[in-house]
């Protein structure tokens, strides 16, 4: 902490980092969202396989997004260190990402083709 610098200057900052975090992956959720369900949603009109394609492109995707989007409301809420609003959607984004991509791939491995 700065000579003059006080505990609501210092708050203030963490809060508008949060806000800067949560606009972010806000907006990425939601183009996430629109983009990959349009294009989603084309690609299995055109053949089942291009769905199955698009399914494996888009898992890390919209796991990362809309677990960063939680970790971003879960950082501005409860945290006040301006690193860790930071980080915590993002390590979040990534672990989450990362399982999403798993379970759609054991999905269409072992599920998908008993069906």
């Amino acid at each position: 902490m700065d000579e003059g610098e006080t505990e609501e200057d210092i708050g203030g900052q963490a809060q508008g980092t949060g806000k800067i975090v949560l606009g972010v992956f806000g907006l990425l959720a939601l183009l996430t969202c629109c983009g990959g369900g349009g294009y989603l949603g084309m690609s299995i009109y055109e053949s089942e396989s291009a769905g199955i394609v698009a399914s494996y492109a888009l898992a890390f995707p919209v796991g990362f997004s809309f677990a960063g989007l939680l970790g971003a409301v879960l950082g501005y809420f409860g945290l006040k260190s301006k690193g860790l609003q930071i980080a915590l959607p993002i390590v979040l984004g990534f672990i989450v990402g990362i399982g999403c991509l798993a379970a759609v791939f054991v999905f269409f491995v072992t599920i998908f083709p008993a069906l």
